[in-house]
């Protein structure tokens, strides 16, 4: 932790944990937990293939409700934690807000592609050289699947999002 009065360093400190910010360090990639932080996910580890395998019951029951609308699903033989679950939509910005009005919160996870962020601009690469991954950042949204998401919750997600895409 940082604690300072000094605005230019605050500032510079913002800069080098935000791997999209303005003035973010070229190769820098995001790193969110700070050592309290991993503290208590080491006192949660015992709890983990619980919480890993609730993940997996939500995204199976997202890729049955869900599947017609292209879920990013791990590689053949790849097991995945399902730290997201992620829909690729079109107009996705309006199917969230539609999901946010309905009391469900989504997440878009990587609005930038990495090639466009402004830490990667000295490498010369402009919109157009990694489409996939434009693609991705344009139409990718995650729905909730923590391990804690009640049935009736999920059952709630499924109809939200039903709805918000018509």
């Amino acid at each position: 932790m940082i604690v300072t009065d000094d605005e230019a360093l605050a500032a510079r400190c913002d800069e080098l944990r935000d791997p999209e910010g303005a003035g973010a360090v070229r190769g820098r990639t995001p790193s969110y937990a700070d050592p309290l932080q991993a503290a208590l996910l080491t006192a949660r580890l015992p709890k983990l293939d619980d919480w890993r395998a609730a993940r997996a019951a939500n995204a199976d029951a997202y890729r049955r409700a869900l599947g017609a609308f292209s879920p990013v699903v791990p590689a053949p033989g790849v097991e995945s934690t399902w730290y997201s679950f992620v829909v690729r939509i079109d107009d996705r910005d309006a199917v969230k807000a539609k999901m946010l009005v309905s009391g469900v919160e989504t997440k878009i996870e990587y609005a930038t592609p990495v090639h466009l962020a402004p830490s990667m601009a000295d490498l010369g690469w402009r919109r157009g050289d990694f489409p996939v991954a434009e693609e991705a950042a344009a139409r990718g949204l995650s729905l909730p699947v923590h391990p804690f998401l009640a049935e009736t919750e999920r059952a709630k997600v499924i109809r939200a999002f039903r709805g918000a895409v018509g």
